[in-house]
């Protein structure tokens, strides 16, 4: 079933474009930025993996990238970044054997130039070098051209080379998004460090982990708040100038804010009898652009179901009230849907069944009605004799 679906997601993405014309020589490309990582172990980190359509419309992309499982662990996958807009299977990652896979699409088609498909948070476990590869057999680009045409692709792997944790690294905390590989609502972010005697400290915000601070000492130090920071990851970055030596970076700290709950979205009441028997069931499905949907919950009277999924069979055969679902992003912002349900039968067993106690109890008070009707005529009878 999920093959077939996904087969005809990616069919409608490739066939909603209008014809191109190719250059056979030049090619997408699909590679990890940065291409190189240096971490040291239980550091977190992330790489984001990019597409380059080098000048060709395209509207579906897939990829399948491979890291050695017994160096690294994923943290978190985020498509708060993505240019992909659909898709026809979300990220997921095989840990054991080191895999990750998606597929995503454009409806309509789109120029990338160095544009993001996925953020993945990796954990640095022990050292090494891991390598992070594009695997050939299951990445690939697709023109927006209405065939669906595999475009010529280009692969670039990277590395993340793992050592021993420096014991001179300054260490950045903030009390108000205390775990940086959570997602937060607030938007007011504070950090700290210990600031060292006779040194300098220049720092930046950025949304790139590469970004450098400027070269000018910065009047605040050792803690600093910044106010209204927009939704997204977000890197403070710190450099250090000891007396008369060169500035030089001494640490990194990320922070994730995602105040915006999921997308609004509607609860479809369905019956069908290859589906949970012929039971009553609902069907619902959104999205959150930043950190992404981390489960619904579905409430039927008193009862709370979560984490809970779609599709969902109702608890009662017999229903006169409202279903609730409430769908979670990972910074916990909530969308809530309902569905007054009307008065139903789980199945056509219960159907008959209510169909019969009705026509019985509907019997049984006719006949008491005439026989009440009956009695009063007759006494009606007696008393004018």
């Amino acid at each position: 079933m999920r093959g077939f679906l996904r087969a005809i997601i990616i069919s409608a993405l490739v066939l909603t474009g209008g014809f191109v014309a190719t250059d056979e020589a030049r090619a997408a490309k699909m590679y990890p930025s940065p291409l190189q990582s240096e971490v040291a172990v239980n550091d977190t980190f992330i790489v984001e993996f990019h597409l380059h359509s080098d000048g060709d419309l395209i509207n579906a992309a897939q990829a399948e990238i491979e890291y050695d499982p017994d160096l690294l662990s994923v943290v978190d996958i985020s498509r708060t970044e993505s240019f992909l807009l659909f898709w026809a299977e979300e990220p997921r990652i095989n840990e054991a054997a080191g895999v990750i896979r998606f597929i995503g699409g454009v409806p309509g088609g789109t120029y990338v130039f160095d544009s993001n498909m996925v953020s993945v948070t990796f954990r640095a476990r022990h050292t090494g070098i891991s390598d992070l590869k594009m695997n050939t057999q299951g990445s690939s680009v697709h023109l927006n051209d209405g065939l669906g045409t595999t475009a010529p692709l280009r692969l670039t792997n990277g590395t993340v080379q793992i050592s021993h944790p420096n014991p001179d690294k300054l260490v950045i905390s903030s009390p108000s998004h205390p775990d940086e590989n959570s997602w937060y609502q607030t938007k007011d972010v504070v950090f700290e460090w210990t600031e060292k005697a006779d040194s300098f400290y220049s720092y930046t915000l950025s949304r790139s982990p590469t970004d450098e601070p400027d070269r000018l000492p910065e009047a605040e130090t050792g803690r600093v708040e910044f106010s209204d920071v927009s939704d997204g990851i977000h890197y403070f970055i710190l450099n250090e100038k000891i007396r008369d030596d060169e500035w030089q970076l001494v640490g990194q700290r990320r922070v994730m804010i995602d105040s915006v709950p999921p997308l609004e979205f509607e609860i479809e009441l369905s019956q069908e009898t290859s589906v949970f028997g012929g039971n009553w069931f609902i069907s619902f499905a959104t999205s959150d652009r930043t950190s992404g949907i981390y489960q619904y919950e579905v409430v039927e009277g008193n009862e709370g179901i979560r984490p809970a999924t779609s599709p969902y069979q109702l608890k009662s055969e017999l229903m006169n009230r409202r279903v609730i679902v409430r769908a979670y992003d990972k910074a916990e912002n909530v969308t809530e849907a309902y569905l007054d349900l009307p008065f139903l039968f789980a199945d056509n067993e219960s159907a008959s069944w209510l169909l019969v106690t009705f026509i019985a109890v509907l019997c049984v008070l006719i006949v008491i009605f005439a026989i009440l009707y009956l009695s009063r005529r007759r006494q009606s009878s007696i008393h004018k004799s």
